[in-house]
């Protein structure tokens, strides 16, 4: 998983202030998903591995939508969609993930060309617009 690999490393064990664990979930992470899915979690949960990723795909799921992208569910996870300030976590987060994936793409449902930049013709949008090699 991406963003453990940039939050914590994948160390179950992680501390940053009042964020713990793989995930580095914060105390308002966990109220905000008790809250919204009346669900029953702790704080002692957030040092648990599976109830960590639990926690992250139900807090993402509501803010971001169960379709969205790897950048979308960085940035939310790290503070909010668009932020100039998450362009460095996102980086960091599929810096990851382009080494553990096959070179599919950045997600399932946005495929990417794996030998961009080696000779392969330039991608337009479908409007005309040229897009980033």
């Amino acid at each position: 998983m991406g963003l453990a690999f940039a939050e914590s490393g994948h160390n179950d064990h992680a501390r940053n202030g009042d964020a713990v664990g793989y995930l580095q979930i914060r105390p308002i992470v966990v109220r905000d998903v008790n809250r919204i899915y009346h669900t029953d979690f702790s704080m002692e949960d957030r040092w648990d591995r599976q109830k960590s990723i639990t926690i992250c795909e139900l807090y993402l799921e509501h803010y971001c939508g169960p379709r969205a992208s790897d950048t979308t569910y960085a940035w939310c996870w790290r503070g909010g969609p668009m932020c100039p300030a998450n362009w460095p976590y996102w980086t960091q987060v599929k810096q990851y993930l382009d080494q553990v994936r096959l070179p599919v793409g950045v997600t399932a449902r946005t495929p990417y060309k794996a030998n961009l930049g080696r000779n392969t013709p330039k991608q337009r949008h479908p409007t005309g617009n040229r897009l980033s090699p």
